[in-house]
């Protein structure tokens, strides 16, 4: 089962909605979050009707000023999607499987450029903390800042503004990077420049229930596209081989009365 998140830098161009397309095919994504759309009320279901097709769609244009900045795809004929609430920067949802009913909770996070603005995202992340409980929780998406100078690939001794708050979040929701593979640095800033510049700003995290119900889950962070973010994918294998326990029995024992 995959899940995918993506910063296309607006859908309104036909090509960008090509890529999307291509990236849900070659992906075989079951479920799809496509952040900073910039696509207005009025062409939101043409849009959505192309890109995704027979699947199921849900947006937060009703929190945004300038077109939807999360659109959410899924495939109903494989998941149960319910959208518990949607902000600015962020939309929480409960998933469902329908083969196993098999339910967690994920949200799918476009933070804003600004720290000052993230603080109003760490903010509902923490209330939403609540909500999930004990409960499996994922969180997917462009959180717009690195969380250590090892992600940047021109780092300096100075933290940069807005590292703290995003660690603060971290351990307060009690999250932490799943295991991923591929690129490490997930946007990039004309990498054919002078002044090239390579940040991991888009993450797959999740809290320990997460990784207790899905021990073999792992993100995968494909090649730029279109855009410079890096596609962002979350791999469940739902069906896990059983672990077979062995009795053993150590041959000294006979010797002990």
């Amino acid at each position: 089962m995959n899940i995918g998140a993506w910063n296309i830098r607006g859908l309104n161009k036909s090509i960008k909605q090509t890529e999307v397309i291509e990236v849900i095919k070659g992906n075989n994504l079951r479920l799809c979050a496509i952040l900073e759309s910039h696509v207005k009320d009025k062409k939101l279901v043409r849009v959505c009707s192309k890109v995704f097709g027979n699947w199921e769609w849900v947006f937060n244009n009703s929190s945004c000023n300038s077109g939807a900045r999360i659109i959410v795809g899924w495939n109903t004929n494989v998941l149960d999607v319910m959208v518990l609430s949607h902000s600015f920067q962020v939309m929480h949802c409960l998933i469902r499987f329908l083969e196993t009913n098999c339910e967690f909770y994920i949200s799918f996070v476009y933070a804003a450029s600004q720290y000052i603005e993230r603080r109003i995202l760490w903010e509902n992340l923490g209330k939403h903390r609540i909500v999930v409980d004990d409960k499996a929780w994922a969180l997917l998406g462009d959180f717009n800042v690195a969380m250590k100078l090892s992600e940047y690939s021109m780092s300096s001794s100075k933290i940069p503004v807005g590292v703290s708050d995003f660690l603060d979040c971290i351990n307060l929701i009690e999250v932490e990077d799943i295991n991923y593979s591929s690129l490490q640095f997930t946007w990039t800033k004309s990498p054919n420049g002078v002044n090239g510049l390579l940040k991991k700003l888009d993450r797959v995290m999740a809290n320990l229930k997460f990784l207790e119900v899905f021990p073999l889950a792992h993100a995968i962070f494909k090649p730029y596209r279109i855009s410079d973010h890096s596609p962002a994918i979350l791999s469940l294998p739902l069906k896990m081989t059983r672990r077979i326990h062995l009795f053993k029995f150590v041959n000294y024992i006979v010797d002990k009365k």
